[in-house]
């Protein structure tokens, strides 16, 4: 028997010739799909890869602007909490110095001319609030402004207080009554003062 009629019986037992491309075509289409897809997970595969990559780039980078942003805040801290130190060293003086100028209760020297007293007062004052407001306006980029702006009311209040001692009459009537406003203003500013600073120093904690 010739070839040929072979495979026309096998062909024939299998079903046909269309029998037997259908299966062809549908094995071939198997593979190809397999194929695609393999192509497709190798691709999505090296985009997953190369994400991670990017991510764990940005990531790293972040974390060194997150460690470096602390230690300048940390640095900040540092020399703000110092400047606040000695603004309030200033400020205590200063205080010390305009209460005494028309204190409440006076202590004086019998010896001693009221304007050599006079005098001498004002020179403490002088001294005080010189010192004071170098300390705060050289300081001024580097503390709150809310903190400066107390400072400032605060030189304000004591030079109203220093400029009354100096011309007004200790024999007016109303003499004392404002020697007894200022004293409650400035004591008052200075609370104010005290609650900012605090607030401030708690607003820029940060812990290792």
């Amino acid at each position: 028997m010739e070839w040929s009629e072979v495979i026309k019986q096998v062909l024939a037992v299998a079903g046909g010739t269309s029998v037997v491309v259908s299966g062809l075509a549908a094995v071939l289409g198997k593979i190809w799909v397999g194929q695609v897809l393999n192509r497709e997970n190798a691709e999505h595969q090296r985009q997953l890869t190369n994400l991670q990559a990017q991510l764990d780039a940005t990531n790293e980078r972040l974390r060194a602007e997150l460690e470096k942003g602390l230690h300048i805040h940390k640095v900040q801290f540092e020399k703000e909490f110092k400047i606040y130190e000695e603004l309030w060293s200033k400020l205590v003086e200063l205080r010390k110095a305009s209460l005494s100028l028309r204190p409440a209760m006076d202590m004086v020297d019998t010896k001693e001319t009221e304007g050599k007293r006079k005098t001498k007062r004002l020179t403490r004052f002088g001294n005080a609030i010189a010192e004071f407001i170098d300390v705060t306006d050289k300081n001024r980029p580097f503390y709150s402004e809310d903190v400066y702006q107390s400072m400032e009311k605060l030189w304000k209040l004591t030079h109203s207080e220093a400029i009354e001692y100096k011309h007004l009459n200790p024999h007016d009537d109303k003499y004392w009554d404002k020697a007894q406003k200022n004293r409650e203003e400035i004591l008052t500013e200075i609370e104010q003062c005290c609650k900012i600073i605090r607030g401030r120093i708690g607003s820029v904690r940060v812990s290792d």
